[in-house]
């Protein structure tokens, strides 16, 4: 697929999701339970057929050096984070900012537009790469959002981290590993959930973005640094230190495409919950929105510099 095809594809699956809960033609609250659909049945089926392909031992050591890769993107993207707290004045938006610029939309967003970039094997090592920002994502919301260390109970932290996409994850190393095959009913089945994660997952992004106020999202400086701050500057260190590593062109692309990722769809939920102040529920409605709409444009980009330097 062309970029400018993959462009166009992302905005008319997001302009459906948009369109239907503008013109609400569907039921109030189908937005959430069509994140619950894609969660816990489209994502883990797509899951698991990545890990479906024929085992090799030098893809054992690749995925150990996207591991490490994984740990220098958090440690990278948590300085930036705490850069824009403090600068955002350590209250309840800077710490907004700072979980923004850690955690991408790497599940609705990335898993999709990976697949269409970089094919089966490309998914797969991204899939890979992306199990120490699940950890993050899953035991680290409660304290980074609410700023306090000791937030959320050590249950309640291991039942969320254990969802159904990590669980997919652990089935599908298992399948990858012992070299598993499916019987052929399950197997067509599990391609065919797989087959609605990308519309529908886009669709989710769509809907969100509907219920954001434009007015106030242009209102705040803060939104347009952060997103010039996810989309451009981490993928442009992240490509430099990963050319200065010597990570091959496949490798090299998960990491880069990673931190080219708007920010997570699902933060205005987690700031409900962790960070209940209008200014914080703002700001991350306004960030979702805008570097949703922004990586249209810079996920070509960067697909593209990514084409001339592998």
């Amino acid at each position: 697929m062309t970029v400018l095809s993959l462009s166009l594809k992302l905005i008319l699956l997001i302009a459906v999701g948009y369109a239907a809960a503008k013109l609400r033609a569907l039921p109030k609250g189908f937005g959430q339970v069509l994140t619950k659909i894609v969660l816990n049945v489209s994502l883990p089926a797509l899951i698991i057929s990545t890990f479906r392909i024929e085992f090799h031992p030098e893809q054992l050591l690749n995925c150990g050096i996207l591991l490490i890769a994984a740990i220098g993107v958090i440690i990278l993207s948590s300085v930036a984070g705490q850069i824009m707290c403090l600068w955002a004045g350590r209250c309840g938006p800077g710490r907004v900012a700072r979980f923004g610029m850690i955690i991408t939309n790497f599940t609705f967003f990335g898993m999709p537009v990976i697949e269409t970039l970089y094919g089966s094997l490309g998914l797969f090592y991204y899939t890979v790469f992306t199990i120490p920002f699940r950890i993050v994502y899953y035991a680290a919301a409660a304290p980074l959002l609410s700023g306090k260390l000791g937030s959320g109970s050590t249950k309640s932290n291991i039942r969320e981290f254990f969802s159904m996409p990590v669980i997919a994850v652990l089935v599908g190393i298992v399948i990858y590993v012992f070299g598993i095959e499916l019987p052929g009913i399950l197997d067509n089945t599990v391609t065919s959930l797989a087959a609605t994660a990308t519309p529908l997952a886009l669709m989710v992004c769509g809907s969100l973005l509907a219920d954001a106020d434009l007015k106030s999202i242009f209102a705040k400086p803060v939104v347009f640094i952060a997103a010039a701050v996810r989309l451009l500057v981490l993928p442009a260190a992240a490509l430099a230190l990963g050319k200065l590593a010597g990570l091959s062109p496949i490798l090299l692309q998960c990491v880069v495409i990673y931190c080219a990722m708007p920010v997570a769809s699902l933060l205005p939920t987690f700031v409900v919950r962790y960070q209940p102040d209008l200014d914080s529920e703002t700001l991350a409605g306004a960030l979702v929105f805008v570097t949703t709409i922004l990586c249209v444009l810079t996920i070509p980009l960067w697909a593209l510099v990514l084409g001339e330097a592998a």
